[in-house]
């Protein structure tokens, strides 16, 4: 039986010759165009070699509980090796690809981490940002460090303890300085209500 693909090469599987079927499996495997695909063949590729050892399986001699990979090691060990080895020479060139990656995709990451740490998405913040008017919440000024182009979240702490919010706990935007500001005074309201008091009461007569 000849192939369909290459009617003068033999048949191997699916109507294709050995070449043709080999190179689609291959394209399917690591170049599908869904990502959902790669992710699950990579997930399996992950599991299978760092994985328990099954019934017949070559031991690893530096963790004898896990699965054999390569050179007598397993698979975290020998990338661990890998990696020892191979970093020093492409340091600066990861670098560069990191930095160039994070500013291409600043945006991007920036409202990822906004959702992961905040617990609101972009439409929430820009909902935020035209109620103040592109203002601090307290000082009523834009943003004074040059370095950032977004304001601080800040949201309430008995709420939720640390850096990070649950979203509906979310106050306002703040500017770094009265952001560092409240920080400063753990959101103590009574204490903030002191120190303004300490300030009117030592103003130097003019």
């Amino acid at each position: 039986m000849n192939a369909t693909c290459h009617p003068n090469e033999k048949h191997f599987a699916k109507g294709l010759c050995a070449k043709c079927y080999n190179a689609q499996k291959q394209n399917k495997r690591y170049w599908a165009t869904d990502e959902t695909k790669r992710r699950k063949y990579r997930k399996e590729r992950y599991e299978i070699t760092t994985g328990p050892p099954r019934t017949g399986d070559r031991l690893a001699s530096c963790h004898p509980d896990r699965r054999h990979y390569a050179k007598g090691l397993c698979f975290k060990c020998y990338d661990n090796e890998r990696h020892k080895v191979r970093y020093p020479a492409q340091r600066d060139r990861y670098i560069a690809q990191a930095k160039a990656r994070y500013v291409k995709n600043k945006r991007k990451i920036f409202w990822r981490a906004l959702q992961t740490k905040f617990g609101i998405t972009q439409e929430q913040y820009e909902t935020l940002f035209a109620k103040q008017k592109g203002k601090c919440a307290i000082c009523a000024g834009a943003l004074k460090d040059v370095r950032r182009e977004y304001f601080c979240v800040d949201h309430d702490h008995t709420c939720c303890k640390g850096k990070k919010s649950c979203g509906k706990c979310v106050r306002g935007l703040l500017c770094l300085t009265c952001n560092a500001g409240l920080g400063q005074f753990n959101d103590n309201a009574d204490l903030l209500e002191k120190a303004a008091a300490y300030l009117h009461s030592t103003r130097l007569m003019t």
